[in-house]
């Protein structure tokens, strides 16, 4: 990674600090080869995962609550999940429907 931060890097840090109550030690830079297409698994109803919060590490459960559910999908070669469409974000607060 060069030494300039871009605005994207810029609003990922700022995010992740409004998100954590921490500042980012890094941000994860990312060269995708998206493959031409995907094996649709299913709808995602809900999301589960860790994270460290104002440095107390906890499980989050976000249950969808949109009608424009995400889609779970998967590159069969490579074993690769994606999250793909929906109608969500992800702010300082988590994932909120949108």
């Amino acid at each position: 990674m060069d030494n300039e931060l871009t605005p994207g890097m810029l609003r990922n840090f700022d995010t992740f600090r409004d998100f954590t109550g921490n500042e980012a030690e890094e941000v994860l830079e990312t060269e995708l080869d998206l493959p031409e297409s995907l094996l649709k698994v299913g709808e995602l109803t809900g999301i589960m995962y860790e994270a460290t919060r104002d440095d107390i590490t906890e499980e989050y459960l976000h249950e969808f609550e949109s009608d424009d559910l995400p889609i779970l999908a998967a590159d069969v070669t490579t074993g690769q999940l994606f999250i793909v469409g929906g109608d969500y974000s992800f702010t300082e607060f988590g994932i909120v429907d949108n």
